[in-house]
C-alpha cells in the first residue's frame, strides 16, 4: 500500500464523528469496556456516508435502508457480531416522517455495509496490533456471511504517552489491501481518528489533527468517499465483481448455503422453490452455469436467464415458499443479483 504524505489539516466540519467522539471523551463517557461509545461512532458514520450521495439520502428517507445495531450473522455461531450494517429492510419499506438526513433503525435483511470500530485508547502500546487482527477477522467474518457488503473500520488511537511514534502504527495499518472498489475478500476502507487524551484531565481531549492529510487513504475524510460511494454503487446495482472472488466461490463444494446449477430449471416455481429452500435455512447463494463440480460451463443466454430470474423473484416467491422472511436474494428493486462473468452466473 503506498503512504501518503503527512501534513497539518484543519477538521472537516461537514463531518459528524470527530466532534461526536471529542464530546465523548471530554464528557468521561468513553470507557474502555463499554458499548455506548460504539453506537455513537457507528451512528455517526452512517450518517457522515449519507450526506454525501443525495441517492443515500433519498433511500433512507424513504425507508429503502435502514441500519441494525450489534448485527448477528447468520450461518456459524463463531462468527463475531458486526458494530453496524446498512441495507435493505426484513419488513416493508416505511418512509421517515421527519424527512431527516438519517438512517432508521431497522432488521436489515441484505447487508450493503458493515462497519467496525477498534479502540486504541487506553493501554494503546499493547493493544494497536491486537485491533489489526481483529480488523482482519471482521472483514473475513462480514465476507463469509454477506460478500456483496463493503467494509469499513474506525480506529480510534489516542497518542498520549505512547512508546513510539505515532506515524509507526499507521503506518502497521496501512498494510491492509484495500478492494478498490471491486467485491473481493478485502477491507473496503480504514479510518484512523488520532486524538490527544489523558484520563486526568479528560476536558482537554482533542483531535490530533497534524498525522494525516485529508488525501490519506487513512484520513476520515477518504474513509467516508469511499464507503458512500461504495453503498451507493451497491445500492444501485453497479458493483464490480471481481474474477478472485468467483474463483473463491468456486473453488467451494456445494452446502446447505452454496448451489451449483448448469441451467435455470424448466418451471419458474421451481427457481421460486429453490430460492426459498435457502431463505428457510441461513441464505445463501445459487450459482447458474455451473456444474456440481463447481466447474464453469456457462450459459447459452446470460442476459435472458438474469431477466427470468429477476422477474421470478419480483412476483414475491418468498411469500409463496418462505418460513419466514430472511430473504438472502431479494432483490425486487435491483434485479443485479445475477452477476456473471464470461463463465457463468453467480446468484
Amino acid at each position: 500500500m503506498q503512504q501518503s504524505k503527512r501534513m497539518m489539516t484543519n477538521t472537516d466540519d461537514t463531518h459528524s464523528l470527530p466532534s461526536r467522539v471529542i464530546e465523548l471523551f471530554q464528557e468521561e463517557k468513553y470507557s474502555e469496556y463499554g458499548r455506548k461509545q460504539t453506537d455513537v461512532i457507528c451512528e455517526a458514520v452512517g450518517n457522515d456516508v449519507l450526506s454525501k450521495s443525495d441517492t443515500l439520502l433519498e433511500a433512507a428517507r424513504a425507508g429503502e435502508l435502514v441500519a441494525e445495531r450489534n448485527y448477528t450473522p447468520s450461518g456459524h455461531s463463531f462468527y463475531h457480531d458486526v458494530d453496524y450494517v446498512v441495507g435493505t429492510p426484513t419488513d416493508p419499506a416505511q418512509r421517515q416522517i421527519t424527512g431527516e438526513a438519517e438512517l432508521n433503525f431497522g432488521n436489515v435483511d441484505d447487508v450493503w455495509l458493515a462497519l467496525n470500530v477498534e479502540s486504541v485508547v487506553f493501554s494503546p502500546n499493547k493493544n494497536w496490533k491486537n485491533r489489526g487482527k481483529e480488523i482482519h477477522s471482521f472483514y473475513l467474518g462480514v465476507y463469509d456471511t454477506a460478500p456483496l457488503a463493503a467494509t469499513g473500520s474506525v480506529v480510534i488511537l489516542n497518542v498520549e504517552d505512547l512508546d513510539r511514534s505515532p506515524d509507526e502504527i499507521i503506518e502497521g495499518y496501512q498494510e491492509f489491501e484495500f478492494a478498490d472498489g471491486s467485491i473481493v475478500q478485502s477491507l473496503d476502507s480504514l479510518a484512523i481518528l488520532p486524538i490527544r487524551y489523558n484520563e486526568e484531565a479528560p476536558q482537554e481531549a482533542e483531535l490530533e489533527t497534524g498525522l494525516l492529510s485529508e488525501d490519506d487513504e487513512l484520513h476520515y475524510t477518504s474513509f467516508i468517499d469511499v464507503l458512500s460511494g461504495a453503498l451507493e454503487r451497491r445500492f444501485r446495482g453497479e458493483f464490480r465483481v471481481s474474477p478472485d472472488s468467483v474463483e473463491t466461490v468456486l473453488s467451494r463444494q456445494e452446502s446447505d448455503v452454496l448451489e451449483f446449477k448448469e441451467q435455470l430449471p424448466d418451471h419458474r416455481d421451481k427457481v421460486a422453490q429453490e430460492v426459498a429452500a435457502l431463505a428457510n435455512y441461513e441464505g445463501g447463494s445459487i450459482l447458474f452455469g455451473v456444474d456440481d463440480s463447481g466447474t464453469p460451463v456457462g450459459l447459452d443466454s446470460i442476459n435472458q436467464v438474469e431477466e427470468t430470474v429477476a422477474n421470478i423473484l419480483s412476483e414475491g416467491p418468498l411469500k409463496r415458499h418462505s418460513k419466514h422472511r430472511k430473504s438472502p436474494c431479494r432483490r425486487s428493486r435491483h434485479p443485479h443479483y445475477q452477476r456473471r462473468s464470461s463463465n457463468g452466473s453467480t446468484g
